[in-house]
Order: structure tokens, then C-alpha cells, then sequence
């Protein structure tokens, strides 16, 4: 069982930091969720409070997918700023299967990552791209930032 306290998550490197919160969203801990995430994120911008993101949460009809894998393919650490580019696949609570390849941009936030921003391309697009030429900047490029 994983901690998802704010201590536990003070200590994570970048790519923990991205593994716990894909244990967090499979678990439903959104107060870790939303913990995890920069005071300069657009999300923080949207739910300013935690309790407005939780209210949210629970007025969804949506159950919390199944995280089928996450897989951290690079980390990249300068200073206070940290990408983290994996490979996400989840299984909707309709039985749908998606799947993507995110870059993770995280900044660091009184002494811990904080995720800031992704950007996402679903695995679908990248087909005729083979694993090892996947990279950040391909990523950024072709990917829809959130």
C-alpha cells in the first residue's frame, strides 16, 4: 500500500512523483492528486481550492479508470525543473482501452515536484514510430498541451 501523504510525496524524484500519482488516480486519492500538482498549473488555476476539485471528482459520473501500465521510458532533471516522458495505459470503466505517451514537466515547489503541465499524444498516432525514437521533444511537438 502506498503513502499518499504530503511527506511522502515532499520526498519523490520526478519519476516517482509521476508512478505515484498513476497508483493515486487507480486508488482514487485525488487530495494527493491535487497536492501533486504546481500552485502555477493551469489545473490550480481551475480548482483553486482542493475542495472544489473534490466536489468536481464526485459529480462526475466517471469512475476512476483502471492503470493498466505505467511506464517511465526518461528522466531529465535541470535544477528546478524536471520532464519525465512515459507511457500510459488505462482502461475506462466502460472496458474502453487507451493509451498514450506523455511528457511530464514538473517544477520544484517547497522542496518537492509539483507536476506543471503535460503534453499527451495518444499511442494510436505514433504507430509507425518505434519505441527508442520517442522522445520529449516529439512529444511537445505533436502533443496537445494540458
Amino acid at each position: 500500500m502506498m503513502d499518499f501523504s504530503l511527506k511522502q510525496l515532499s520526498e519523490l524524484n520526478p519519476a516517482d512523483l509521476i508512478q505515484a500519482r498513476a497508483h493515486a488516480l487507480g486508488s482514487t486519492e485525488f487530495r494527493f492528486i491535487y497536492a501533486s500538482y504546481h500552485p502555477d498549473s493551469t489545473f490550480r488555476h481551475n480548482f483553486t481550492c482542493c475542495n472544489d476539485y473534490l466536489s468536481h471528482v464526485h459529480s462526475e459520473t466517471s469512475v476512476a479508470p483502471q492503470i493498466d501500465e505505467c511506464r517511465i521510458l526518461l528522466e531529465d532533471i535541470e535544477s528546478s525543473i524536471a520532464r519525465v516522458l512515459y507511457r500510459m495505459r488505462i482502461t475506462l470503466a466502460d472496458g474502453t482501452q487507451e493509451g498514450y505517451y506523455e511528457v511530464a514537466e514538473l517544477r520544484r515547489h517547497n522542496g518537492g515536484w509539483r507536476y506543471l503541465r503535460g503534453y499527451k499524444v495518444p499511442l494510436h498516432e505514433l504507430r509507425a514510430v518505434s519505441t527508442e525514437h520517442i522522445s520529449c521533444e516529439l512529444i511537445m511537438q505533436r502533443g496537445i498541451c494540458f
